[in-house]
């Protein structure tokens, strides 16, 4: 009970901090949302996470794979974005068509599987219809695993593969239309000025911006010094075999006559304790690729540090900070950045500048020479 506790208030807290400071304050409100105004949208979003959980629980006949299917396409979103380090040319329109087709594409087919597409369904009067009208938890498995209809064999792949397959379809179509319609992106210019956090909240972190790089020099720059598995020959095999290997080693030979008598091994059927074996190899393969092949190449080491930046909370941050030419304003709720001279002029954007430090341990003292707690710090 305490583990699930433990992981479902995170999981509120992280939601709805989420919506308030990326969603309501940055973009709704743009940055001048009373601290009032923010408590109570925190509040209120916080509640809505725990009575929807409270009702999916108790009143939904949702069981737990059919919410992990949905679950796990949702976040299959991700993909399109990550994508981006390596397809340098991706703009934010884009992505986003992406990220939501994969959303209905995962959702559309999790329903298929919960409410068949056919006019009769023998495994829907066996278990009941469990969602109501002719429904079903979960298609059956093919053969020799389960008696599932051979005509349903795209449900036997689950939903978020379908998911991410269709979305990187889509958003390589979608940006190819871009290109030829909207070659000035001025699309793009909407979407961000719509939906993008403003300059000066954005050069708190540096003045580059991945997204509007498209030769990959930031990303090149960050895995200069990095040795990748990809590029290293000895690391190929351990990343092939995780997937040729399970591949290869699916039972393809008890298939072709699923009721010929199968051998047990410690009390799995042969094909799939090997499938098992397999699959673990798989596994460690990947472990060992982290392990070995991902690492600081030599010539970087120790070499230089990244600097942190000092960002101090509200409770510390107390007084008004000129951060604009036109007059000062108090921190943010979420924490602002402080200048170490309390005269030094604001940065472009109107954000102020960024303290470096190398250990925030060794300077227990804020900017102004306050002594302050150390969690005060945000590094």
């Amino acid at each position: 009970m305490a583990s699930f506790m433990s992981t479902s208030d995170s999981f509120v807290i992280a939601s709805s901090l989420l919506f308030t400071q990326d969603f309501y304050f940055n973009i709704i409100m743009k940055g001048k949302a009373s601290i009032g105004q923010v408590m109570t949208v925190t509040k209120c979003m916080s509640l809505f996470m725990i009575v929807t959980g409270i009702c999916i629980a108790l009143y939904s006949d949702l069981d737990f794979i059919a919410m992990l299917m949905i679950g796990n396409g949702v976040l299959g979103s991700l993909t399109i974005v990550y994508i981006g380090m390596f397809f340098h040319n991706l703009r934010a329109p884009e992505v986003f068509i992406g990220m939501v087709t994969n959303c209905i594409v995962c959702i559309a087919m999790q329903l298929i599987r919960m409410f068949p597409m056919v006019d009769e369904c023998a495994q829907c009067e066996l278990e009941g219809n469990p969602y109501g009208g002719m429904s079903r938890y979960a298609p059956g498995l093919p053969a020799p695993m389960g008696v599932g209809d051979p005509e349903e064999s795209l449900l036997w792949l689950i939903p978020p593969f379908w998911g991410s397959v269709v979305a990187l379809g889509v958003t390589y179509v979608a940006h190819v239309t871009f290109l030829t319609f909207d070659p000035n992106a001025n699309i793009e210019a909407w979407f961000e000025r719509t939906f993008g956090f403003p300059e000066k909240i954005l050069a708190a972190y540096g003045t580059e911006r991945m997204h509007k790089d498209r030769e990959g020099r930031i990303v090149g720059d960050l895995l200069l010094k990095i040795n990748e598995p990809m590029t290293t020959p000895g690391a190929w095999i351990f990343l092939l075999f995780p997937f040729v290997g399970t591949a290869v080693g699916l039972p393809w030979g008890v298939w072709q006559n699923e009721l010929s008598p199968e051998p047990t091994v410690e009390g799995w059927p042969r094909w799939a304790y090997r499938y098992v074996m397999v699959n673990t190899a798989g596994t460690v393969c990947l472990m060992m690729t982290g392990a070995i092949f991902w690492y600081t190449r030599p010539e970087f080491k120790g070499k230089n540090r990244k600097a942190s930046t000092k960002r101090m909370s509200i409770a510390n941050g107390g007084g008004l900070i000129n951060v604009e030419a036109g007059g000062p304003r108090k921190p943010s709720f979420f924490g602002t950045t402080r200048p170490s001279d309390p005269g030094i002029v604001p940065t472009r954007g109107g954000a102020v500048a960024v303290v470096p430090v190398t250990d925030i341990e060794s300077d227990p003292v804020t900017p102004y020479g306050e002594p302050t707690d150390i969690e005060s710090f945000e590094s």
